[in-house]
């Protein structure tokens, strides 16, 4: 059993193949190809016109205690009639600190925080801030209390929720009032046999490293910027809300790329597949040509999908645990 994560994994069947090449579908094989991840950041900021809508997609506490929110996603027929990969969406507090979040609660709580010396304390790194630098003068603040017309009761919440968090109840962002928030994608790659990692002359210990080349392909980029477009268009026909984006439409792209990292998940270097021709092991996670030798971990998916890939590959360990003790 081989489960040393999305790259040792590829790392040590390629250090394997090194001394018996035609091992693992030989060196054109798919052994340290299909490398891929997700593409995450921000693109847009979704304005709802229902304060209700959005407390449905924020936080909330499973029976258990834990938390849970829900995520966006384009239908399968929506996908399959604009040729799309799959992406999933969800809401990001913006920093009480960035006027940008439309919301005069929050931005009267940023000014009453910062003339106290309190905001480092209560409200700092709360939320992300990916958009590009923006003045945090009080004037762009109260610009936001003077049109909010739901100050009071506004004002009232963010401090309840700073207090939790200063308790020390656990929390991952504020819901605002003002119903703005950041918009967070996490998209799917195309697999892409000239994304791959290779043995490098460099060692790690006893062992060769590896020398990566991560690619991004336009279809990928494409993918994220049209499916925002389309969720735009639909919150706007359903009168749910919108999207402002961060971009304009002609630097929609580079801004995708931008973000797009190396190592937010490895994905595909073993890849599962029917054919030792198209992968490195079959439906049970056996290497193909092998008698008992099998793979866990992300590395064995041929696509990424939309979502995080732990409970995925946890589910495909335990088939794999359930499998093992039964074979002959």
């Amino acid at each position: 059993m081989l489960a040393a994560g999305g790259l040792e994994n590829a790392r040590l069947l390629l250090v394997a193949q090194r001394d018996w090449p035609q091992k693992f579908g030989g060196p054109d094989g798919a052994l340290g190809r299909f490398y891929c991840g997700h593409l995450t950041g921000y693109l847009a900021a979704i304005r709802f016109n229902d304060q209700n809508f959005a407390r449905r997609l924020w936080y909330q506490r499973n029976r258990d205690g834990s938390q849970l929110r829900r995520r966006l996603a384009l239908s399968r027929d929506a996908q399959l009639q604009h040729r799309l990969l799959n992406t999933a969406f969800w809401l990001d507090s913006y920093s009480v600190a960035d006027p940008a979040h439309g919301s005069g609660a929050l931005s009267l709580v940023y000014v009453g925080l910062s003339m106290l010396g309190l905001h480092p304390r209560l409200g700092n790194r709360l939320a992300p801030s990916p958009t590009e630098p923006q003045s945090r003068s009080y004037r762009l603040h109260l610009s936001n209390v003077r049109s909010d017309p739901k100050l009071i009761a506004g004002t009232l919440h963010v401090i309840s929720q700073l207090m939790r968090k200063r308790l020390g109840q656990r929390m991952f962002a504020l819901f605002n009032p003002g119903n703005r928030y950041l918009l967070r994608y996490h998209a799917e790659q195309a697999p892409n046999p000239e994304s791959r990692v290779q043995l490098d002359e460099k060692h790690i210990g006893s062992l060769p490293g590896l020398r990566v080349d991560f690619r991004i392909h336009q279809q990928d980029i494409e993918s994220v910027v049209r499916s925002h477009e389309i969720l735009d268009r639909c919150l706007q026909e359903q009168g749910t809300g919108r999207l402002d984006f961060l971009a304009g439409p002609e630097s929609r792209s580079e801004v995708v790329l931008k973000q797009a990292l190396d190592g937010y998940h490895q994905i595909g270097l073993t890849r599962m597949s029917e054919s030792p021709a198209d992968g490195v092991v079959d439906r049970d996670c056996r290497v193909h040509g092998t008698v008992n030798l099998f793979i866990a971990g992300s590395s064995v998916f041929p696509t990424a999908g939309q979502a995080n890939p732990t409970l995925p590959a946890v589910a495909l360990a335990l088939r794999l645990g359930d499998l093992l003790p039964r074979l002959p």
